[in-house]
C-alpha cells in the first residue's frame, strides 16, 4: 500500500529536527520526505492521503525519552 503522511510534524533523529511537512511511503518503506510528498506520489501510484496535522510523526524504533540525571 502506498500513503502519504500529510501534514505532521516531522521527527529527523539524524538531524535532530522537527519540522513541518509530508511523507510518502511506497511499498512499506518511506519514498519522500518533502512539503509536496502527495503531488510527487501521485504521478507513481494513487496513494491513501492520511491528515496527521497535530501529530508527531517518527521512525519506528526510535526511543523518544529522555533521562536527566
Amino acid at each position: 500500500m502506498n500513503a502519504v503522511l500529510a501534514g505532521g510534524v516531522l521527527a529527523d533523529p539524524r538531524r535532530g529536527t522537527l519540522e513541518a511537512g509530508d511523507l510518502a511511503v511506497a511499498s512499506g518503506r518511506i519514498s519522500q520526505v518533502a512539503a509536496t510528498a502527495k503531488e510527487q506520489m501521485d504521478n507513481r501510484e494513487p496513494a491513501e492521503r492520511v491528515d496527521v496535522s497535530g501529530c508527531l510523526v517518527m521512525p519506528g524504533n526510535v526511543c523518544a525519552h529522555h533521562h536527566l540525571y
